[in-house]
């Protein structure tokens, strides 16, 4: 059973649409958007050569649409002092999702992948529209070649613990082979206990990534109530983070909280006389991992556990 093919989460969707709706900008170019033909239809994002992003609209049918990467984010402040080219019009945007275009285009092209974002792909001046596409949104995640979750651009050593995280999954997986795929806790056991990538480390570097994944984790995105379903629909090596110029796939984040809590890091963590002020946002996010790993592997979720997962979520930025 679909755990999203439901009226409560229909309703949930909506109301969630609604509280957002002040956040659209009042009007935009009525030339940008043609009426969509079908209740299946959806808008695609094709990136067009250039140094900026200038794009053109597809519809297509979400059920044969070409492929297609899919877009998680955050709206960021309601300040829509940005804009993208679409069918030669100029679309304002807020920065958050400007950022992500610009880092996604060059991507999306090299793998000749549209692109679906809410704020482009929807007509929000369409409030009819809006609550149909709303409807749609377990089917365009779902069928998305792959899950984009843009958490920002680089900050807070960012750029370090992506690239940890790479580092780890790949000895990861080297150890998973020689062990024959043992389970996950064993393989890290291994990790922990031996001279691995991980240990390794210097006792600063260790520091340094665990304050550096902290700080990624306090990020926006992990806070988002729609997130739940944008970021569990598809598998884990097709959902990616991406963050300033670096990017890694599920699988990478699972296993750097596996090794964090096999390590047990938060006692590394506390400060201020032992108040840890991170495990707000790590919970967030083990929460999830926890939530879509059980999705994974076929744990039926009735609503009222998807309502509990992410009653502590904000529906809109703050």
């Amino acid at each position: 059973m679909d755990l999203y093919h439901s009226n409560s989460e229909n309703t949930l969707l909506e109301d969630i649409d609604s509280t957002s709706a002040t956040l659209y900008p009042i009007s935009q170019p009525s030339s940008v958007y043609q009426k969509l033909t079908g209740n299946r239809v959806i808008r695609l994002l094709k990136f067009l050569p250039g140094p900026t992003p200038s794009c053109t609209l597809i519809d297509a049918d979400v059920d044969k649409a070409p492929p297609y990467l899919a877009l998680s984010y955050t709206w960021g402040a309601p300040v829509f002092d940005h804009s993208v080219t679409i069918n030669g019009c100029s679309l304002l945007i807020t920065k958050n999702l400007a950022d992500a275009l610009a880092a996604l285009r060059g991507y999306a092209r090299g793998r000749y992948l549209m692109l679906w974002a809410d704020a482009a792909c929807i007509n929000q001046g369409d409030i009819r529209e809006r609550s149909s596409q709303v409807r749609l949104m377990n089917a365009i995640y779902r069928s998305a070649e792959c899950v984009a979750i843009w958490l920002g651009e680089s900050a807070d050593d960012s750029d370090f613990i992506m690239d940890k995280m790479v580092e780890w999954k790949a000895e990861f997986d080297r150890i998973s082979l020689f062990c024959n795929n043992r389970s996950y806790d064993y393989v890290i056991s291994i990790m922990l206990s031996t001279n691995s990538v991980f240990n390794s480390l210097s006792d600063s570097d260790k520091g340094r990534s665990w304050r550096a994944l902290d700080l990624l984790l306090r990020r926006p995105w992990w806070r988002r109530a729609w997130v739940v379903q944008e970021a569990t629909l598809i598998g884990a090596t097709r959902t990616y983070f991406f963050c300033g110029n670096r990017m890694a796939n599920w699988e990478c984040f699972r296993a750097t909280f596996q090794i964090y809590t096999g390590a047990n890091v938060s006692r590394t963590l506390r400060t201020d006389g032992g108040i840890d002020h991170g495990i707000t946002s790590r919970t967030h996010a083990f929460q999830l991992d926890t939530f879509r790993f059980e999705r994974e592997t076929g744990v039926y979720m009735p609503l009222l556990r998807v309502l509990q997962h992410i009653r502590s979520s904000e529906c809109v930025d703050s």
